[in-house]
């Protein structure tokens, strides 16, 4: 049986609009945490992040990436090339749930006495640093814990996929 292997190095991001946090986690352990806008200086800051990691985690990666590649094109650069991980998808395809916080549930993933400053309605808080650092906590929980291989987990093109689901209307019997 081949064993899945652990992937330590990481960024881990809440992109919102113009503004993002970002948790970088380097040899399993998060290293570095940091509140970005989409200015050009700070786009560098994220660069830096990202020469370092192969792997770049959002909970809708479909959100994220959009936004983020929206940053990147406002100042003129293209959205680095690296493989984006949707720990919405994984997370559903490995331990059956789907949302934010059914998943902080399910590994008992607190918010360090911040209650009082998270929207506990959903993912989207005040707090993005928050936010990225309980994705990048869940996302080293879901490789040690339970074995889930973040290699399997990257992103395919989102937009075969969709192609291919308009092309095959099984939801329609109509066509």
């Amino acid at each position: 049986m081949i064993e899945p292997s652990t992937i330590t190095d990481f960024v881990a991001l809440c992109v919102q609009s113009n503004r993002m946090g970002v948790v970088h986690v380097k040899d399993g352990k998060i290293h570095d945490k940091v509140y970005l806008r989409d200015s050009e200086q700070e786009l560098k800051t994220l660069e830096f992040y990202f020469e370092s990691v192969e792997y770049v985690l959002a909970f809708n990666i479909g959100i994220h990436r959009k936004n983020l590649k929206n940053m990147f094109e406002r100042v003129g650069w293209s959205l680095p090339d690296k493989k984006y991980v949707c720990v919405y998808n994984w997370a559903k395809t490995n331990i059956g749930t789907s949302t934010f916080m059914s998943v902080r549930d399910y590994f008992g993933i607190g918010v360090s006495g911040m209650e009082g400053e998270y929207d506990l309605s959903g993912w989207h808080g005040r707090d993005y640093v928050l936010n990225a650092e309980m994705l990048a906590e869940a996302a080293m929980m879901m490789q040690e814990s339970c074995g889930m291989d973040l290699e399997n987990a990257v992103s395919g093109d989102r937009e075969s996929s969709r192609q291919e689901f308009w092309n095959n209307r099984r939801w329609y019997k109509g066509y």
